[in-house]
């Protein structure tokens, strides 16, 4: 309070307030004025407004304590970070009571969130957000009046750019919060091979693969596609930076050089300790012409050269189409 101190002082002051009023009605009661009442009266608003006017400081301080600044914490409750903390949630309520504490020494208002491809509100702890995004930072900002915020993650994006890549209002701070082991484990991952939903025999296809990677130090590694006759059709030599990545690249391929069952693979890097998923398996089975029940040749060969307990297979029909193979009498 900027005149009278601490608010025990203000109490003394009603009190005494009180009392000089009471001894005013006494004195005014002894003698015969015809104004006593309006006296009284004038004389206790007079002094109520100055005691109001000497205790408003304290009340106007009193409600700035009140409205206390708010934080946002947001929570990154992704399968990663589930598998960080192999399942436990306790070290999440041990996160936030942990900021609980924080709050109430520091006189702050918390407001929790959780991480997706939209920020939302936290209703519970489970790891179970579809997409780890960090794009909706700028708009949360923005919809939030935050002194500060906390982000507390493994910084791994499964869509969307980084969070170091993202603009957003500067001037309010975003506190980084790390989850996951202090030292990576080398780790290259084929994470997702997309495919077009429809293709023909003749055509050239765009082969989407996306590869997470979690690295102490920059590398190279060489993707290469191998067909069922386990020719390479395709390799890339790819640059990874050292942290969490993800690396979506785009294979252009004939889909005649891909019929049947494929293997992509990334070549193995120093130290690596995961190593069954550098490679995954697709299968391309082309719409050949809207024929759907039609073979391709290339693959009806390569499935006869994978059987040495079939001699000969004889076609028949009027439409079969003639195939020159030392098995196959037309």
């Amino acid at each position: 309070m900027k005149i009278l101190g601490p608010l025990f002082f203000s109490i003394i002051i009603i009190i005494i307030y009180t009392y000089l009023l009471i001894k005013y009605w006494k004195l005014l009661n002894l003698r015969d004025l015809k104004y006593k009442k309006f006296l009284f009266i004038l004389r206790l608003v007079l002094l109520s407004l100055i005691i109001i006017l000497i205790i408003d400081p304290f009340i106007e301080k009193n409600w700035i304590e009140k409205k206390k600044p708010e934080v946002g914490i947001v929570f990154d409750l992704s399968e990663s970070i589930s598998k960080h903390l192999d399942g436990n949630i306790q070290v999440i309520e041990n996160v936030r009571k942990y900021f609980d504490k924080w709050a109430l020494e520091n006189n702050y208002l918390l407001n929790f969130y959780k991480l997706d491809e939209k920020i939302k509100f936290l209703k519970n702890y489970d790891m179970d957000a579809v997409n780890t995004s960090f794009m909706d930072i700028p708009g949360f900002i923005d919809r939030n009046n935050f002194r500060e915020i906390f982000l507390v993650t493994d910084g791994i994006a499964t869509s969307g750019k980084y969070i170091a890549d993202i603009n957003y209002d500067s001037s309010i701070p975003i506190n980084l919060i790390g989850i996951g082991p202090y030292n990576l484990k080398q780790d290259l991952k084929i994470e997702k091979v997309i495919l077009p939903y429809n293709y023909h025999f003749k055509d050239t296809i765009n082969i989407k693969v996306i590869i997470l990677s979690a690295l102490d130090n920059d590398c190279f590694s060489e993707l290469y596609l191998k067909n069922e006759l386990n020719k390479e059709v395709y390799s890339k030599e790819i640059f990874f930076q050292a942290g969490n990545q993800i690396k979506e690249l785009s294979i252009q391929i004939p889909v005649n050089k891909i019929i049947g069952r494929n293997e992509i693979n990334l070549v193995t890097i120093d130290n690596e300790e995961v190593l069954h998923n550098n490679k995954t398996e697709f299968h391309i089975n082309p719409n050949d012409n809207g024929e759907t029940d039609k073979m391709p040749i290339n693959r009806l060969i390569a499935i006869i050269d994978k059987l040495p307990d079939i001699e000969k297979i004889v076609l028949l029909g009027d439409d079969v189409t003639t195939i020159n193979h030392e098995k196959i009498i037309n």
